[in-house]
């Protein structure tokens, strides 16, 4: 399934770049999946340095969610 490779993949983006700050950020999914759009959440928890990381998938026509990934990532 393509959404789940999109959320996927921008989870693996996140942990590549090895910084997370907490917040919301949007994307689309380029010119290979241009049906769809994401959107992702960050937000810090009880323990130092452990976030919360959560990537919804959505059509981009309807802005229906496809697909929910979430985990918690230490940085």
């Amino acid at each position: 399934m393509a959404a789940a490779l999109l959320a996927a993949g921008q989870m693996e983006t996140l942990q590549a770049e090895g910084s997370l700050e907490p917040g919301t950020t949007e994307g689309d999914g380029g010119d290979d999946l241009t049906g769809y759009r994401w959107k992702q959440s960050i937000a810090g928890t009880r323990i130092n340095g452990l976030y919360q990381v959560e990537i919804t998938v959505e059509d981009a026509d309807s802005g229906t969610a496809i697909y929910q990934l979430t985990t918690l990532l230490f940085d």
